[in-house]
Order: structure tokens, then C-alpha cells, then sequence
């Protein structure tokens, strides 16, 4: 999932400070099998198989920033920027459950849906329905989905 700014968006005027902590989801890939040394599950972003556990706050090296690269749209004959380098979460429970039963049904792994948290201070950008931001807090899992395999 990438972050992509609306066309009069530029990186330094999308970019926020969270002047409070704000509410998102993850939808993440669960390895039962494997424990972390603090006995949380391991979970895995959906693209870039980054490692998470419940609990935890992860931060991008603050030298790094929001990590843009910048796109061109053929079909509407305009650049615009896409967010590549930050955590990427969902604005609202509705559209992470969505989600996590649209990426489901097409999986057989365990999938599972996290509320997490963009602490306050923390730089993040948004559209319609995504945030991206450069620290996050893994809170707890509260939907979890596995497509059963239908054995004929």
C-alpha cells in the first residue's frame, strides 16, 4: 500500500505533526509459529514483510524522514507523489476490516486487523482514506481472518 498525495499536494505542504495521538489500523500477516523473545506473535506487513509485534512503538530514523518518490499519472497527465517510506495504516476500522477480508479471500495465510496508534508529535501525512506516518504503536489485534482451504 502506497500513500499517494492528491495532484496540489507537495510533500511540504501534505506533511502534519500529530497534535494528538490519532487512531488507525494495520492489516498485517500473523506467524503463530513464530514468538518473539517477549512471547508477542510475530506479524508481517503485507509488502515489505516488516516485522511487528503487539505492544511495541516503531519509529523511522528521524534523519530519514517520509521517504516520496514522485509518480506520473498518463491517464490524467500529471505528476504526482507517493509516500513509499513510512507506516502506512488504514483511517478507519470499516475500510481495515474491509480489507483485511478482500486480502483474505484471496490468501491462506492467517491475516489480522490491529488498532494501532500515531503518537502525538509524530510527522504523518493523509488522504481520503490512509495515513502514512514515521512512528507507529501496535495496540492490539481485534479482527482476525483465515480463508479456509476447501478440500473437494
Amino acid at each position: 500500500m502506497c500513500l499517494i498525495l492528491k495532484p496540489h499536494q507537495t510533500p511540504e505542504r501534505a506533511i502534519k505533526i500529530a497534535e494528538k495521538d490519532i487512531t488507525c489500523y494495520k492489516i498485517l500477516k500473523s506467524y503463530t509459529y513464530t514468538i518473539t523473545e517477549d512471547n508477542n506473535e510475530v506479524l508481517k506487513s503485507l509488502y515489505q514483510n516488516f516485522e511487528y509485534a503487539i505492544g511495541r512503538t516503531y519509529q523511522r530514523k528521524p534523519e530519514l524522514g517520509l521517504g516520496f518518490r514522485v509518480g506520473y499519472d498518463d491517464m490524467h497527465r500529471c505528476y504526482f507523489y507517493e509516500v513509499h517510506e513510512a507506516f502506512h495504516s488504514y483511517k478507519n476500522e470499516e475500510t481495515a476490516l474491509w480489507q483485511l477480508y478482500e486480502y483474505a479471500s484471496r490468501s491462506y495465510m492467517r491475516l489480522v486487523a490491529v488498532k494501532c496508534t500515531i503518537p502525538k508529535g509524530s510527522e504523518y501525512v493523509e488522504n481520503d482514506c490512509y495515513y502514512a506516518s514515521d512512528s507507529i504503536i501496535l495496540n492490539e489485534i481485534i479482527s482476525e481472518y483465515r480463508h479456509k482451504l476447501k478440500v473437494i
